[in-house]
This record gives structure tokens, sequence and C-alpha cells, in this order.
């Protein structure tokens, strides 16, 4: 009752904040490169058009898994909090530290997965 529904919320929220902010990364990099050297956003647009997409299908298929990963740590720390605010931001603290280094080491493998398969 208490996992389920917050492992599935991440795992359908993470992939779509992965598209923002992949999205508004693009446009901030076009933004700087139109205002501060001059580009032409056409110019910029074409060149986005010549990327390919493996690296966005790349963070897509990562991005589950991550969530999955942030989700489960959350979830075992918070269920291992009893009594007190202290005990809370102890468990807050230690769920943050273990998820950054998880993530860290799930995009390892996956850096070393894709290029074994040549991604």
């Amino acid at each position: 009752m208490l996992v389920i529904p917050r492992v599935l919320a991440l795992f359908i929220a993470l992939p779509l904040l992965t598209v923002m902010a992949m999205a508004m990364g693009l446009y901030g990099g076009i933004l700087v490169a139109s205002e501060m050297f001059g580009l032409d956003v056409h110019v910029a647009l074409n060149r986005l058009n010549a990327l390919p997409t493996k690296h966005f299908w790349a963070g897509i298929v990562k991005a589950p898994v991550f969530a999955l990963a942030i989700a489960l740590i959350g979830c075992h720390e918070g269920m291992k909090v009893r009594g007190s605010a202290a005990d809370v931001g102890r468990s807050t603290t230690s769920s943050v530290v273990q998820a950054i280094f998880w993530v860290i080491v799930i995009d390892a493998v996956f850096a070393v997965l894709f290029s074994k398969l040549g991604l």
C-alpha cells in the first residue's frame, strides 16, 4: 500500500522529467548560442535535426531504472524511521546519499554496457 504507488509514480514521472530537462537544455543551449555567439536559430535547429537520436533513447532507457533505484531506496529508508524528527532527518540524509551513490554506480554499469554494445 505504501511502496508500490510511490515506485510507480517515480517510474512514470522521472522519464517525463528527463524529456523536459533535455528539451530545456537544448532550448537553453540554442538561446545562449544565438544571444552570445550570434548563431542563427534556424541554423541551430538544422544542426539539431542532424543529431543522432541514440543519446535521447539512452536517457529514456536509463531514467526508469534510476527511478526504480531512487524510489526503492527512499521507501526502504522511510520504513526504518522510528519516533523523532531527528530520525526522519537522518533517514532523509541517508536516502539521498545512497540514491546518489547508486545512481552513479548504475550509470557506470550503463556506460560499460552501452560501450560493449557500441551505442
